[in-house]
């Protein structure tokens, strides 16, 4: 969105493809914990200024690289994200795992009894979520420490509110299996224990998603790769990004 608004400032026609049907990709899941709220304004901002400018929004339409070709575009930036990273342990696919990205959507709801693996800043924040909804809630990270993402300021206040939820906080642990009713868990000495819960959230992060990179590469003058779909970071990051790349078109 801000490659696209500073793409149009500097007078260049701009096309922006969008799968969802309005603005704001992860940032719509981002505003749901507690204290994110703040969030929901920065698509409603975007909305605004690119009508303003005259981009042109193809919402709804997955951007393929037969349908960016056929815009015949001098420049192509692609900033289509990324994709939840699920690690490879055995038990998960089984129903009892949902993601993070899920959870906040409302796609899928969650049990009483919930584990979220990895306590970065989105597994610490989606477990303050589901904490404030009364579950019973235990963070497994394979780390010594939690919050190591997160700004110093932030993570003080977000530990409190755990600390008051009773979130439980198992660090240098790592979830060796996931079975139809719990976890096999490991330490850093090797114990091995049985963690039963009703689901498990991952979240443990994204990976990029390339894939029409790829498809386009070759094929169109100039691409240029931007945000999750680079290397996944916050949202600062991306805002930054997007205006850099746009500017220097």
């Amino acid at each position: 969105m801000e490659a696209a608004r500073v793409a149009a400032l500097k007078g260049h026609q701009v096309i922006l493809f969008d799968a969802g049907r309005e603005l704001g990709g992860m940032l719509k899941w981002g505003s749901v914990p507690p204290h994110k709220e703040i969030l929901k304004t920065l698509p409603e901002y975007y909305s605004g200024e690119l009508k303003r400018l005259g981009v042109e929004l193809r919402m709804g339409m997955e951007a393929t690289g037969e349908l960016v070709l056929r815009e015949k575009p001098d420049t192509v930036i692609v900033a289509s994200g990324g994709v939840v990273l699920k690690p490879d342990i055995p038990g998960i696919d089984k129903g009892i795992v949902v993601s993070a990205l899920d959870v906040l959507s409302g796609k899928r709801k969650t049990g009483k009894d919930v584990i979220v693996a990895g306590g970065g800043a989105v597994g610490c924040e989606v477990a303050n979520h589901l904490a404030q909804q009364d579950k019973k809630v235990t963070i497994v990270e394979m780390l010594d420490s939690v919050g190591l993402d997160m700004d110093s300021w932030i993570w003080v206040c977000l530990s409190a509110e755990l600390a008051e939820k009773n979130v439980r906080i198992l660090k240098s642990t790592k979830i060796e299996e996931i079975a139809e009713d719990g976890v096999v868990l490991i330490d850093k000495s090797w114990n091995r224990t049985v963690l039963k819960a009703d689901h498990v959230v991952l979240a443990l992060g994204l990976k990029r998603f390339d894939g029409l990179t790829r498809e386009l590469e070759g094929k169109v003058r100039e691409i240029r790769v931007i945000g999750d779909a680079k290397m996944p970071r916050r949202i600062q990051e991306a805002i930054y990004e997007g205006f850099l790349t746009a500017y220097n078109l």
